[in-house]
């Protein structure tokens, strides 16, 4: 290979590095989002016929397979189009996943800021690294406010409300994540798309006739 080649193809190598570079950690995080790009506000249009309520444990990797799987085709062809929203409940395994309480309080800190989503997203694609200091890092590469983050993080205001969805969890008789409520119907495991289907489809349906 000759000398003007390797010249032209590491000027090339070169300007690639650079342009990565300049986005920096937020954007390239931002561009890899995907489904769960869209905004707390379309997850949980209040006119959507059918709602899908997700108990769900951070931590847990059955959730996360649930999370990336059968829910994403659900976001992708209902919710963007204003048919189905998604609330997320928690319910934390504290016993078995020792970092399930601390992320449940992150992820509504982070509501607190427009960017409920989006943190339950960047938490469950970084299930390995879940300490505080990881959480505000996080935060930070959101773009959210990390002095307001970590204030809330610090001072436990999020514990009644994560109390209250496990309390919830309990009446309804939640006894392990993930559990998924459609319009009142319960299902639990992480099933397959086609699962979800069914039941949404049927529930449209009623209300359109």
């Amino acid at each position: 290979m000759s000398k003007l080649v390797l010249w032209v193809v590491g000027a090339f190598l070169l300007i690639i590095l650079l342009s990565v570079v300049s986005l920096g950690p937020y954007q390239l995080y931002k561009n890899s989002l995907g489904t769960f790009g869209a905004s707390d506000s379309v997850m949980n249009n209040p006119k959507a016929n059918v709602t899908i309520e997700f108990f769900s444990d951070l931590t847990c990797s059955y959730c996360k397979s649930f999370y990336f799987g059968a829910l994403d085709s659900v976001i992708k062809d209902y919710v963007k189009t204003g048919k189905v929203r998604v609330i997320l409940k928690h319910y934390p395994l504290e016993k078995e996943h020792p970092f399930a309480l601390r992320t449940a309080e992150a992820s509504e800190c982070a509501r607190d800021q427009g960017h409920f989503w989006a943190y339950v997203d960047r938490i469950y694609r970084s299930s390995d690294a879940l300490e505080d200091y990881n959480l505000k890092k996080y935060a930070a590469n959101l773009g959210l406010n990390e002095t307001q983050f970590s204030n809330c993080l610090k001072s436990g205001e999020k514990l009644p409300l994560i109390n209250r969805d496990i309390a919830e969890g309990d009446k309804l008789g939640v006894k392990g994540v993930p559990t998924i409520i459609i319009n009142g119907k319960m299902i639990t495991g992480a099933v397959p798309y086609k699962t979800l289907k069914g039941v949404i489809d049927k529930d449209l349906n009623a209300t359109a006739s």
